[in-house]
């Protein structure tokens, strides 16, 4: 239901929430630790919440697409059969053979990668915190379990993940004015950045900016990958394509397993690091070389560089282009997948059209 660049807002919004919402059991262990709340009672409390949240998304929700001037109103005649038919049309099922020569592409099979391989780090890396942190001296300093100066880093590891949304403005600003490969490169510059914090480096304090930098990139990485599925192939294929990356990046993650083990016999976890943080390395090449692809039509039968591509955001700057250009064609941004007329010259793309208008 959501325009151009409303649909990358929307998905840095819902990434940050999701972020924010692992904050929810360092307050239990606070709770739990230190004002004698019951496990069970905040359990019980939770799960009322969640059972809310179900009602308002069954009954509160429309189930069909909002029309833009249209307004939204709760519909609760639940006792009328016409309520619950709604929805009830069958679309018009996936082919197969599409979805297989979508997932031969480069965009796909690429980001997936690029999903995967940082997904894997940020997984490895709060599963093994307190393990590795503990080698370089995160250590008690006093007989009480509950006492937060014990493995104060460990804790402060914790809340860290959910302090993400501190940097949804960066992420935005990345979202709509960067460029795709951009985007990518500084979700592995940051990752790459944590991998050598906890392989090369020993002190502990140090650690800190490895543990704000993950989750300024978990954020990033979440929301750039929900956008560029959007983006790329469109909301038709964009629920299977996402289940097929994540269940991909869980394949993955089975190699975590192993990589304890390595740690426990080795004795070290910061060593296990390593081959998580030449794979991430390594996506940089998908970035590398998107940047050099090219941009598809709509049929995905003719593309054109991407220096080619002029997004005008003024009057003044649109009649430059027009002036100092001999051929000019023009592409539409209102659907994900916009329609490219081939041409030798530039084509302007009117995503910033509203301020233009203005």
């Amino acid at each position: 239901n959501f325009k151009a660049d409303g649909k990358k807002i929307a998905s840095a919004i819902i990434s940050t929430a999701f972020g924010a919402s692992s904050a929810v059991f360092p307050i239990w262990q606070i709770l739990n630790q230190n004002a004698g709340v019951p496990l069970q009672s905040m359990s019980l409390v939770y799960s009322v919440i969640v059972f809310f949240i179900l009602i308002a998304n069954f009954f509160i929700q429309p189930w069909k697409k909002v029309q833009p001037g249209n307004p939204l109103s709760p519909n609760w005649t639940v006792l009328k059969s016409s309520w619950w038919n709604r929805g009830t049309k069958k679309n018009k099922p996936l082919v197969v053979s599409s979805i297989l020569e979508l997932i031969k592409e480069f965009e796909f099979w690429g980001e997936c990668i690029f999903y995967s391989f940082n997904l894997w780090l940020l997984t490895y890396y709060l599963s093994t915190s307190g393990a590795f942190l503990y080698e370089k001296g995160d250590i008690p300093f006093t007989s009480n379990p509950n006492d937060p100066t014990d493995y104060m880093f460990s804790r402060m590891a914790g809340w860290m993940n959910s302090f993400g949304f501190l940097w949804y403005p960066i992420t935005k600003y990345l979202m709509l004015k960067g460029t795709w490969p951009l985007k990518f490169s500084v979700v592995i510059s940051a990752n790459v950045c944590v991998a050598i914090f906890v392989i090369a480096v020993q002190a502990l304090e140090p650690q800190v900016i490895g543990m704000v930098l993950l989750s300024c990139s978990r954020l990033m990485l979440f929301s750039f990958h929900h956008s560029f599925l959007l983006e790329k192939f469109g909301i038709e294929y964009f629920g299977i394509l996402n289940g097929l990356s994540s269940f991909i990046a869980a394949l993955v993650g089975l190699v975590n397993y192993p990589l304890q083990l390595w740690a426990v016999q080795s004795g070290s976890y910061s060593i296990t690091f390593i081959p998580i943080g030449v794979a991430v390395m390594m996506t940089g090449l998908f970035a590398f070389f998107l940047r050099r692809r090219r941009i598809l039509s709509w049929a995905r039968n003719y593309g054109v560089e991407p220096q080619k591509i002029r997004k005008p955001k003024d009057v003044n700057e649109l009649i430059d282009l027009v002036k100092n250009n001999e051929e000019v064609r023009c592409a539409g941004s209102m659907y994900s997948c916009w329609p490219i007329v081939k041409s030798d010259g530039i084509v302007i793309d009117f995503q910033y059209i509203n301020k233009i208008l203005d």
